[in-house]
């Protein structure tokens, strides 16, 4: 039975030092084209020779202007200026700003919003009491049958002989 091939590239000490010399200047995808191995296997290389990275490398890897700074794949209504920062609730003055947004609209919108099928004013008709034929509730009245027993709902139990 033969040696199965060895199907990697070994790593060389040489490559060790370039390693721990650059991790935290260069991408992994910069570090990758430099070698001429994978991002992957970088990283994982760096994981095996416990290499941390203290840098955020990927805010570097982004080449437009407008985005200086920001992850590549971020979405942009959560990098735009004028939006601020995200919402946190654990921030009060997040609360504060959300709540002053409410006032000024109230006092923008004095007419009550409605929606396009509403003809005149809401009356609030389905918060009215119910209003149906006479006798419609009657059945509620009746008792609910358990095997041999009769539930009313006022709490009565009747047991049916």
């Amino acid at each position: 039975m033969s040696a199965q091939p060895r199907h990697r590239k070994a790593w060389t000490p040489e490559e060790d030092t370039y390693l721990r010399a650059h991790a935290n200047k260069l991408s992994y995808t910069t570090l990758s084209l430099a070698m001429g191995r994978t991002a992957l296997t970088i990283k994982q290389r760096c994981s095996h020779l416990g290499i941390s990275r203290t840098a955020d490398l990927r805010r570097a890897v982004t080449t437009n202007k407008a985005r200086q700074g920001v992850r590549p794949n971020a979405r942009m209504r959560d990098v735009r200026e004028d939006k601020g920062t995200l919402f946190d609730p654990s921030n009060p003055e997040h609360w504060a700003r959300l709540r002053a947004q409410e006032r000024a609209l109230k006092t923008t919108r004095p007419t009550p919003v409605v929606n396009s099928t509403m003809h005149g004013a809401y009356t609030g008709a389905e918060l009215r009491a119910f209003a149906a034929r006479p006798g419609a509730m009657d059945a509620f009245a009746l008792p609910s049958r358990r095997g041999g027993v009769r539930y009313y709902r006022d709490g009565r139990v009747e047991v049916v002989a």
